[in-house]
């Protein structure tokens, strides 16, 4: 049996990570690149998993002609 190093530091039972829009649209273009973010993304979801904390993943699905609407609005979050 593995122990989460999260384990001794939250309650899961008023605990959860919220993963948002970790998808193309919303990663193409920032600093650091998400090539580099994921695998240190992976092994803080993987310690929540271990250390029973709920896990929440939210991500943007958009229609073919919506997508366009959406460049404008995924240019000025990158800007900041």
């Amino acid at each position: 049996m593995t122990t989460s190093p999260l384990a001794p530091l939250i309650d899961p039972r008023r605990a959860a990570v919220l993963v948002v829009d970790v998808q193309p649209l919303f990663t193409q273009g920032v600093e650091p690149p998400v090539e580099q973010v994921l695998p240190a993304l992976r092994r803080f979801l993987a310690a929540a998993r271990e250390a029973h904390v709920l896990r929440v993943f939210i991500s943007v699905h958009a229609s073919r002609g919506s997508h366009r609407a959406m460049d404008g609005l995924v240019e000025r979050a990158a800007r900041g």
